[in-house]
């Protein structure tokens, strides 16, 4: 992530901070860049953009709309995956045949919390994942 804050007072107008930023788009786009790409798009063009196929920040608004997808995809994954494991985890135990509720209780919440804790961190680091 660039600081636009620094990037931007560097430049007088509008102008030569686009000039700057098409020089830097290919570059940015292969991870080389200096962040005048980003930064232009980011104070100078809206979201809505990314309906414009010619426009000079189409792909970068792509790019950041295509991310928060994933990133809500992936809470949405967590979610439903610890959801299951509860459901069944309470199954599991219920079906062990404890005498007392409270050990029924004690044991579903351990081995919940236990199994919520490593599902989140297993698809947050395949999340993170450069395949």
């Amino acid at each position: 992530m660039n600081n636009c804050e620094k990037i931007a007072p560097r430049f007088t107008d509008k102008e030569e901070f686009l000039k700057y930023a098409i020089e830097d788009k290919q570059q940015t786009l292969a991870f080389q860049g200096y962040g005048h790409y980003q930064c232009y798009c980011e104070l100078y063009s809206e979201t809505l953009e990314i309906m414009e196929d010619k426009s000079f920040c189409h792909q970068y608004h792509s790019d950041i709309v295509l991310g928060k997808v994933v990133s809500y995809c992936i809470v949405l994954l967590i979610v439903a995956l610890n959801t299951v494991l509860e459901l069944i985890t309470t199954k599991f135990v219920q079906a062990i045949g404890f005498s007392h509720q409270s050990d029924i209780v004690s044991v579903v919440l351990i081995v919940v919390f236990i199994s919520q804790f490593v599902n989140t961190g297993f698809i947050l680091i395949l999340a993170d994942a450069n395949f």
